[in-house]
This record gives C-alpha cells, structure tokens and sequence, in this order.
C-alpha cells in the first residue's frame, strides 16, 4: 500500500508508518472510523448512570461459533437484547423500555476464541405507552448438546462502569474498529515464529510472551476475521437506529437536559480524534517525525506483480 519514511529531528531515528489498507480487520487502519464512532456515541450519552454488562456464552459453544459465526453470533446479538428487554419490561425490576448499544468481541489476550458482548445501557428507560461438527446436522446429536447447556449459568457481568459512561466507550472502542491484536504487540516475526506481548489476568495483571508458529499465529487471527457484511455495533430499543434521534429527544426533555455539546469542539477528552504529539519519535520520545520519503500507492496491477516490503524504502 505505500507509506513514508520518517526521521526524528532528534535523534534521527527513522520511522516507517504505511498507508491504511482500509480493511476493517486490520490491525492497524481504521483509527480514524473509531474517533469519529466515539465522537458520535459521545454526543448521546444521557445525564443519568449507565450500566457496563458483558454477556459470555458457555466454552462449549465455542466450536459453533468458529463453525457457523454469522448464525451464532446472531444469535447471542438477539438473546442479549431481548433479555435485557424483557428484564427490563418486567413491571416488578423497572417496568419501563429500555436501549443500549452492544459491541461484540470475540478474542482473549492470546487470540483465543472468546466470544462476548459488551453492552453499555442508561440506568432507566421510557414508561410503556464444520469437520467435528458434523454429527450435529443430526438433530438428537444437536440436542445432546444443548440439554446440559440449559442447566449451565451463563456469566453475565453487570456494574456501573469505575469512570462514567464516558471511560466504558473508550473501552468498547477499542474492539469496534479493529480486531484481536495491535501491532504494538508484536514484537517479533523470526524463523517461522512469532513472539507477541500479551496481559496474564490470572498471573497480577503482569505482561508476559507467547511465542507461536506462524501458521498457528494466522489461524487465531482468522478465527476473528467476522463473515462479509456482518454488523458487529448494534443497538436496541430506544437506541436503535431508526428511532434514536427521537427517542433521545424526547429523554432529554423528560429529564430538563440539553443536548450534549460537540466533544470535539470543546476539546472533551472523550474525543480520540488523533493528537499533535502523534508524530513524537517513538525512540526519544523528544523530537518530531519529519518526512523522508515517500512511497506512493500503487495501481492494482502492480500490487498484483510485486510484494511492498521495507528495503522499498531504500532512497538509494
């Protein structure tokens, strides 16, 4: 795709940044979609508290969902929302129609498949006016399945988020326009091996590394590699798409509240438009990236014949 070489005016170190790819997989692009996403959230948050859930299926659907994605994921989409819904419906927990916004997130630190929905909700609402798999085609082997599964507590993860709904959208932005690992995470590619950084939860929140064959590191990284044209932001009941804008109106004239300034405009912190100091050399920390050189992007054609790769950016 191109890019531009950089030097530090410092301690002329040098910096290559490519061009996006545009993907909405890679690990890399797509920072620009995810400000402009929280910039937007942003402006619809509400004057009350709000609620971080996050709802986890049992591990032993795990081989499904990496068998049938866009079917299970649907799914667990539709049984979050229309739980919350119906909770929430329930005259005697809060009688009142509710929205929110669910994320859905698939990997763990070590680029295990680990399907959940994070969902972010205002606490109150409006009053009501393949392979292994194959035996299961079998609907006896289906049921086998599932029968111990009703039995099982699905573990859903419920409280007010530490930092207010604002820190709980910087957290689910992280998962809407990228997937699985940043490449600051990588921290080699030898041999046929790759060596990355990951956080051990269960060992004090301490870094650690894992290093895996390529060919295995790829599979993870495909596992999370969601089906063409599959929505992984959804929203419900008075967030859905189609009757936000009214809906949110209508809350903020029921709770006296303006509506919520531009983040941007202001410089709210909650903006993750990109920062002046993006160019800060990496190495010193002190001087500023100047441009080199630059490698423009190619027609298709050439992307086709030849493969981009740093010695490109060879000036000699």
């Amino acid at each position: 795709m191109g890019g531009h070489l950089h030097r530090c005016n410092a301690c002329g170190g040098e910096t290559i940044l490519y061009n996006s790819c545009g993907d909405r997989h890679c690990p890399k692009c797509q920072g620009a979609q995810r400000a402009a996403w929280l910039d937007e959230r942003a402006k619809e948050l509400l004057p009350v508290q709000y609620f971080h859930l996050v709802f986890s299926i049992p591990h032993e659907l795990t081989p499904l969902a990496a068998a049938h994605p866009a079917r299970l994921y649907t799914l667990f989409f539709r049984a979050v929302r229309e739980t919350l819904l119906q909770v929430a419906a329930t005259p005697r927990n809060l009688g009142a129609h509710i929205g929110g916004l669910m994320v859905l997130h698939t990997w763990g630190q070590t680029l295990e498949l680990h399907p959940h929905i994070h969902v972010i909700v205002p606490g109150g609402g409006l009053s009501p006016e393949k392979g292994e798999l194959a035996g299961l085609s079998d609907p006896r082997q289906f049921h086998r399945l599932l029968n111990p599964l009703y039995q099982k507590e699905w573990v859903v993860y419920a409280k007010p988020p530490f930092g207010g709904p604002e820190q709980t959208l910087k957290y689910l932005a992280r998962y809407t326009y990228r997937v699985a690992i940043s490449n600051d995470r990588i921290e080699s590619l030898a041999d046929g091996q790759v060596t990355f950084r990951y956080k051990a939860y269960a060992h004090g929140h301490r870094w650690r590394r894992m290093t895996l064959p390529a060919h295995e590191f790829l599979r993870r990284f495909m596992l999370h590699v969601l089906p063409r044209g599959f929505v992984r932001i959804r929203s419900f009941g008075f967030l859905a798409h189609c009757v936000r804008e009214e809906q949110l109106t209508r809350c903020r004239q029921l709770l006296g509240a303006a509506a919520c300034a531009d983040p941007v405009a202001n410089g709210d912190p909650v903006s993750l438009s990109i920062p002046s100091d993006d160019l800060r050399c990496p190495y010193c920390g002190q001087g500023r990236l100047e441009l080199v050189w630059r490698a423009l992007r190619p027609r298709v054609p050439e992307l086709l014949a030849r493969t981009w790769h740093p010695s490109l950016f060879d000036s000699s």
